[in-house]
């Protein structure tokens, strides 16, 4: 099995996670894993929706703390017992570090600071280590006939069409993608 990704302005984690459900990763399974981080006021479900007549899983976390944003290490700490996690919130720690020219230890996440960013990376990782581990390939199609997405966003005019407008991506998602193809 392949997953293909074509994330050009960045994927949020429940995004993900509903593709790996969508895939066959057992529910069940990530919810167990969420529990041994010790995390408390969260749920997780799956439900089945349909977007412009493509049906897909869609993963709904909801939680009870209400705070978007916290430093980095706090939510290290609540995943450092999932290592794939833990390593993916080390690496945007990393990135926003070199962004703002402190110590990654000292990042101030905004947005993905939430505890549902938890559920979502720590969902993730297990919904890939339970599920048949596809292999995954990211990026544009060979055979796609769209033009690339540029690096920055482009949609600053009003009289450029819209099917032209390509949302630029975020700084992590430039930062990560540096060096590759």
């Amino acid at each position: 099995m392949i997953l293909w990704l074509n994330p050009f302005s960045g994927i949020s984690g429940d995004m993900l996670l509903g593709a790996l459900l969508d895939l066959g990763a057992p529910l069940d399974d990530v919810r167990a894993a969420v529990e041994r981080t010790g995390l408390d006021g969260w749920e997780l479900t799956a439900e089945r929706v349909t977007r412009s007549g493509i049906g897909a899983t869609r993963a709904v976390v909801e939680v009870t703390d209400t705070a978007t944003e916290r430093h980095a290490a706090e939510l290290l700490a609540r995943v450092a017992d999932v290592p794939v996690a833990a390593r993916a919130v080390r690496e945007i720690a990393e990135v926003e570090a070199g962004i703002h020219g402190i110590d990654p230890a000292r990042v101030h996440l905004h947005e993905i600071g939430g505890l549902d960013t938890v559920v979502d990376t720590v969902g993730v990782a297990a919904a890939w280590s339970s599920s048949a581990s596809p292999r995954c390939t990211a990026g544009r199609s060979r055979s796609a006939r769209a033009p690339s997405p540029p690096a920055t966003a482009c949609c600053r005019s009003r009289r450029q069409p819209p099917r032209r407008c390509w949302p630029g991506p975020a700084p992590r998602s430039s930062v990560r993608a540096r060096g590759r193809p």
